[in-house]
C-alpha cells in the first residue's frame, strides 16, 4: 500500500531549531537579569547615600544648636556612630577656621561599608556657621 505524499511530508520544528531558540530566548533573559540586578545596586547604592547625607546633615544641625564660641572646643574632630534602616554610618566631624574670626567651617565626613568586604563609600557635607552679632547701639 502506498502512503499518500501529504502524510510523508514533515511540518513543525526539528530539535536543532528548537534548542537554538532556547538558547538565544536564555541569553535574553540572562541580559535582562543582568540589567535588573545592576539597575538594583545602583539603587541600593543611592538609597545609602541619601541616608548618609541626611546624618551629615543631622549632625551639622546639631552642632549649630550650641554657642558659637563653644563648637571649636566640643565638635573638633568628634566622631559619632549613626545606624538607618539597618545601615551603620560613622559620622567624623571636622571644625576648621572660617575666612575670618567670626565664621567657622564645618565639615561632616560620613563612610559606611557596602555588602561586599572590604568596600566602603563615603559622603562629604561643607558648610559655614557665623556668630551672630549684635547691634551696636547709637548713641
Amino acid at each position: 500500500m502506498r502512503t499518500p505524499e501529504i502524510l510523508n511530508q514533515r511540518s513543525g520544528f526539528g530539535l536543532i531549531e528548537i534548542l537554538i531558540a532556547a538558547v538565544v530566548l536564555i541569553i535574553a533573559i540572562l541580559g535582562l537579569a543582568t540589567v535588573y540586578l545592576r539597575g538594583r545596586q545602583q539603587l541600593d547604592h543611592e538609597e545609602d547615600r541619601r541616608k548618609a547625607t541626611a546624618a551629615a546633615q543631622f549632625r551639622i544641625e546639631q552642632i549649630r544648636s550650641y554657642p558659637f564660641d563653644d563648637i571649636p572646643g566640643l565638635f573638633d574632630d568628634n566622631d559619632s556612630t549613626m545606624t538607618i534602616d539597618g545601615v551603620t554610618f560613622d559620622v567624623a566631624v571636622d571644625v576648621a577656621p572660617g575666612p575670618n574670626a567670626f565664621i567657622h567651617q564645618l565639615q561632616a565626613t560620613v563612610t559606611w561599608d557596602l555588602p561586599m568586604p572590604g568596600e566602603t563609600r563615603s559622603v562629604t557635607v561643607t558648610t559655614y556657621v557665623g556668630k551672630v552679632l549684635q547691634p551696636q547701639p547709637t548713641p
